[in-house]
């Protein structure tokens, strides 16, 4: 897949990203902000950090001594805890109901200073062709709680990596794009343990473009109380990506 841009709007647009990127995670409620992801049981029970207490019911959770009257919220809304500046976000995985906290003022998001990123480069824009995966296909991957899930497989993306050919599992997103979790010879040391790349929905004849320039570090990294995907075995590759965001640049690096 060709790129018609010239180099300064390249530049300029990663720029642009990266602003975004940095401002998402430095926002009152961004992703440095998260201070708890709490999985609820049928009974009330206090958790550390919200106040009130809070169950499941019918897929429902239910808050109570937290405002005048019980809160019921479905999955996938969010509420403000009044004066306290909290949000509670309701969540799922299968089955499982939990709340994702999020305060303005968690030390995680104070510490946060900017994103650490390579330099833009052409050349880790790469061509690849994707193959899709049989429908309702799954792959089972271990995520960062721990769990060990059955996630829903879009197919492969075939790409020549450091002269080497590589089949890179990806994951649908919102839109017919692809996402893709890798970790490369520079994880855990110039970079994060493992990063993301998403991609355009590929084209009719499963062209797509992968620009490694926009790999994003996983909302993990920034605190310790997301779920997110670990790379497949064969998404762990031996070459290094020097392309995109490193880590997190935090208070305490200049301590």
């Amino acid at each position: 897949m060709t790129i018609t841009q010239d180099t300064d709007t390249f530049t300029t647009d990663w720029q642009r990203w990266h602003a975004q990127r940095v401002g998402a995670a430095q926002a009152a409620y961004g992703l440095a902000a998260v201070t708890g992801t709490h999985w609820l049981g049928r009974e009330p029970t206090e958790y550390p950090g919200v106040p009130g207490r809070w169950s499941v019911r019918d897929g429902h959770v239910i808050g109570t001594e937290v405002v005048g009257a019980p809160l019921d919220l479905e999955v996938g809304t969010a509420w403000r805890l009044g004066e306290t500046d909290l949000e509670v976000r309701v969540l799922s995985r299968g089955d499982d109901v939990a709340i994702r906290v999020v305060d303005p003022a968690a030390e995680t998001r104070a510490a946060l200073i900017d994103i650490d990123a390579y330099e833009p480069d052409r050349t880790w824009v790469v061509d690849g062709r994707f193959t899709a995966a049989d429908a309702g296909a799954t792959i089972t991957i271990d995520h960062a709680d721990g769990a060990a899930l059955d996630d829903p497989l879009a197919g492969h993306i075939e790409v020549d990596l450091d002269g080497e050919a590589q089949s890179l599992a990806a994951f649908p997103v919102a839109g017919g794009g692809l996402q893709v979790s890798f970790s490369d010879a520079t994880s855990g040391s110039e970079t994060a343990r493992f990063r993301f790349v998403t991609t355009a929905a590929p084209d009719d004849h499963g062209r797509v473009s992968v620009d490694f320039n926009r790999a994003y570090l996983p909302p993990s990294t920034f605190t310790d109380h997301y779920l997110c995907p670990l790379p497949p075995a064969q998404n762990r590759l031996s070459a290094p990506i020097r392309a995109g965001e490193k880590v997190p640049r935090t208070t305490g690096d200049h301590a």
